[in-house]
């Protein structure tokens, strides 16, 4: 083997280019913002004009489009139908598990090379996505350029197609282990008449409040699989002092601040990133420091985190509770502002208020 002394130029920019996409597309567990980043990622390194990706559906045996960048609208519409597994270059490229370029696509048999003529399209090159030895896809990138690959551009596409596969399987396994944890979540919940629906209320009227204060898309996409999650350490609290018709004794109530750091210590064990740990570890701190577990204050408690506690004390205050009754949207809101500047931050307080009294977010029990 080659030391890095021994090789080209040539041959040390494309080791960077290939740190630098696995580096990018493994940064991330959303599905679609992975295959987003290992398109935009490869079209970068290898030049193409459009990059796709299809997945192999192991039920009907057909490889799937799923992502595709630098499509025209006319063209995507020619090929987003299911391609069976051993036709076209991509069909072939992941049956026999090798790399299939096409040097002239115009001059090819090639099924669309009079659309490939319409959008200046000259030559492809298709690998499979290899996982564990098996295909689960095919890469493909096309050029404006008739180009006949030399073996160093096809072993970067196949490095690109292989991080990109485990990328992917990285992603459907957090998806996977996000919703078996929900649905665990949901059949606690649905043995406390007095948690029931509470995580679905505050996940959906924490997305509303989410884009009306400017959060990004990220980490929007993350409050949304995150937020359902915000009380799973209760999980591990007695359901009888959860339950418990008089109010709390102080010995009590420390038992019950436990189910943030037991919720985050549950999600550590799936190896969450740290804003998710953050989002159900911390969404008890106030803003003036005096919360829970860790007495952080102001801008040190994340902004997403904020907005939450905010949500969640807007759910508990309007939802029947074993020792009161919910109150109606008015009290609510008046009971939020008195703890403005001290429970809550002032400017998020505002956009949430301004959203209740539009109308946009609704008391858990419906009384306005």
């Amino acid at each position: 083997m080659a030391t890095i002394f021994e090789i080209s130029e040539e041959q040390k920019l494309q080791l960077a280019a290939l740190f630098e996409v696995g580096k990018t597309i493994t940064s991330t567990l959303d599905e679609e913002e992975v295959l987003h980043r290992i398109l935009t990622s490869c079209a970068k390194v290898m030049a193409a004009k459009i990059c796709t990706i299809r997945m192999l559906n192991q039920e009907t045996g057909m490889l799937e489009l799923v992502a595709a960048e630098g499509m025209p609208r006319e063209f995507l519409e020619e090929l987003e139908d299911d391609i069976e597994l051993g036709a076209g270059v991509v069909g072939k490229a992941v049956l026999n598990k090798r790399p299939y370029p096409v040097v002239d696509i115009q001059q090819s048999p090639y099924k669309h090379a009079a659309l490939a003529r319409e959008h200046s399209l000259r030559s492809l090159l298709s690998v499979p996505m290899m996982l564990h030895g098996e295909a689960i896809g095919g890469l493909t990138i096309y050029s404006e350029r008739p180009h006949a690959y030399d073996q160093g551009e096809i072993a970067v596409l196949e490095s690109i197609a292989e991080q990109a596969a485990v990328a992917i399987e990285n992603a459907k396994l957090y998806q996977a282990i996000i919703g078996l944890i929900v649905s665990l979540n949901k059949i606690i919940e649905s043995k406390d008449k007095w948690l029931h629906g509470h995580a679905e209320r505050v996940t959906n009227n924490c997305l509303i409040a989410a884009r009306e204060i400017g959060l990004p898309p990220r980490t929007i996409k993350i409050l949304e699989q995150i937020v359902p999650l915000h009380d799973l350490g209760k999980v591990a609290i007695d359901i009888n002092l959860l339950n418990k018709p008089t109010p709390l004794t102080d010995e009590e109530r420390e038992i019950i601040k436990q189910h943030a750091v037991i919720g985050e210590e549950f999600l550590k064990a799936v190896k969450l990133f740290r804003l998710a740990l953050k989002i159900v570890r911390n969404h008890h701190e106030h803003f003036d420091g005096t919360g829970y577990p860790d007495g952080l204050k102001g801008e040190e408690i994340p902004r997403e985190v904020r907005l939450l506690t905010i949500v969640d004390a807007w759910d508990a205050i309007t939802s029947d509770a074993p020792h009161r009754p919910a109150k109606g949207a008015e009290e609510a809101i008046e009971e939020l502002k008195r703890g403005s500047g001290t429970h809550f931050d002032p400017a998020i307080l505002d956009v949430f208020t301004t959203l209740v009294l539009k109308g946009k977010i609704q008391p858990a029990c419906g009384r306005r």
